[in-house]
């Protein structure tokens, strides 16, 4: 069981934490799709992988550090692009209606794409606990997300991880408790 948490140090040598370099995320494969608003691209999830590995060997941190700081920057990116979503009350409201929500708003304009689906169990209102079921190994992208969301709705969190898949990353349980 690996654990996140959500305050933590900037590294000078990496930028802040959640924060990839600038430049850093240019898709060779990249589709656009263009309707009456902003361009869209989207990436067939075996590119993003190889763009992660591509970034790693340049910038050398971890797999899962660099997966965590990418969830934090598309958590941040999707707030600025799209408020109307983050209206919730707060963190745990956010994250138990973005199945509902966000993704469901996601397939209505890309039909294939590959979305992980999970349920949330909120114990009290300082204890949520995610059950994921995930298409590739996105714990850490998970764990990114959470962490930005909270600190959009600047709450003060802790995040547990547990692998519930055998080793291949499609289903792990994320908790998430309120440390304020």
């Amino acid at each position: 069981m690996g654990n996140a948490a959500l305050k933590s140090s900037s590294d000078p040598a990496h930028g802040a934490p959640g924060e990839l370099p600038a430049g850093a995320i240019h898709g060779q494969g990249a589709t656009q799709t263009r309707d009456a608003g902003p361009s869209y691209e989207s990436y067939d999830e075996a590119e993003l992988v190889a763009m992660v590995r591509a970034l790693l060997r340049k910038n050398s941190p971890g797999v899962e550090e660099l997966q965590r700081a990418f969830g934090e920057h598309m958590l941040r990116y999707c707030a600025q692009c799209y408020p109307d979503y983050f209206e919730s009350a707060g963190l745990f409201d956010f994250l138990t209606d973005v199945q509902s929500r966000v993704h469901a708003d996601i397939r209505h304009v890309y039909p294939d794409a590959e979305l992980p689906s999970f349920e949330c169990h909120e114990e009290n209102e300082a204890h949520l606990v995610i059950t994921v079921y995930a298409p590739a190994g996105s714990a850490a992208f998970a764990e990114g997300l959470i962490s930005g969301c909270a600190r959009y709705y600047d709450e003060d969190i802790t995040l547990s991880k547990t692998d519930l898949s055998g080793g291949d990353g499609t289903e792990f349980q994320i908790v998430v408790e309120r440390t304020d």
